[in-house]
């Protein structure tokens, strides 16, 4: 049988466009050329020593190492997504079960409990409750929203004397610039945030310190 193609023309723009009407009246940047005038930025990592995940971490390579090659290759985003949200919320995890029969492969223990703070969580408040005592607010960025761990922290802070607020996803991006501000009027000293949700930096300027 023949098989048949079907063409479909797709919206564009003509390059005369950028000849014709863009070059005479645009000014094009790149962040090079900005780069003298941006605030300064500093990235200071901080490692941790984590006993109390390190075991499960132990059974997950034991686990992974038992494996067929593309069995392994099927669940390499799985194993690697929780392997992230682990050290952020080391209980409460679905069994990671196996792609064509649903057969559980491995199940992590619970190392700890919503109320406890981890080691990773006693650091956190530590950094920030320095720079807030000294004055400096913080914006504290969350990755893994899902897992509840904006409200432990904001928990956490408010029971050290801090006072806290979680910028929720449901903020619209152009609501998001005045949130910021009337919740600095308020007396925010941390934001807890998606960074994915501030990733234009609005509030960058007001909260120049980011755990």
């Amino acid at each position: 049988a023949k098989r048949k193609k079907r063409s479909r023309q797709k919206p564009g723009v003509s390059p005369l466009v950028y000849s014709r009407f863009l070059l005479e009246n645009g000014v094009f940047l790149s962040l090079m050329d900005m780069g003298k005038d941006l605030p300064e930025y500093e990235e200071i990592p901080v490692p941790l020593q984590l006993p109390e995940l390190e075991e499960s971490f132990r059974e997950l390579l034991r686990t992974r190492s038992g494996e067929g090659r593309r069995l392994a290759q099927k669940l390499l985003s799985v194993f690697l997504n929780f392997m992230m949200a682990y050290p952020d919320q080391p209980y409460g995890h679905k069994p990671v079960v196996h792609p064509d029969t649903g057969q559980a492969l491995f199940a992590a223990e619970d190392s700890g409990l919503p109320e406890e703070q981890t080691e990773k969580d006693r650091r956190t408040l530590e950094i920030v409750c320095r720079k807030v005592s000294a004055g400096g607010r913080m914006l504290l960025y969350v990755n893994w929203v899902c897992l509840g761990s904006r409200t432990r922290l904001k928990r956490f802070l408010t029971d050290a004397g801090v006072r806290a607020e979680i910028m929720e996803d449901t903020v619209p991006p152009r609501k998001r610039e005045e949130w910021v501000a009337n919740h600095l009027r308020q007396g925010m000293q941390v934001m807890i945030v998606n960074p994915a949700k501030i990733e234009k930096g609005c509030a960058s300027v007001r909260t120049p310190y980011f755990v």
